[in-house]
């Protein structure tokens, strides 16, 4: 499996977590793990297009 293949399949499971913390009353927790899943997703979208970023900062500046 390819490395974009690999983050879309991390933020899937990354999102399912998210639901089982918010039905479970733990919607900060939840809202940190859907922030994983949106970054996860950017990171294969820019990887395709060729750009790797180490860095949140850097990652939000090159998809916004």
């Amino acid at each position: 499996m390819d490395e974009e293949h690999h983050l879309v399949d991390v933020a899937r499971q990354s999102l399912a977590a998210a639901q089982v913390l918010l039905q479970n009353g733990f919607p900060e927790f939840a809202a940190g793990r859907a922030y994983y899943s949106m970054f996860y997703l950017a990171t294969a979208v820019l990887l395709r297009r060729g750009q790797r970023h180490k860095r949140h900062a850097s990652l939000h500046a090159a998809f916004g």
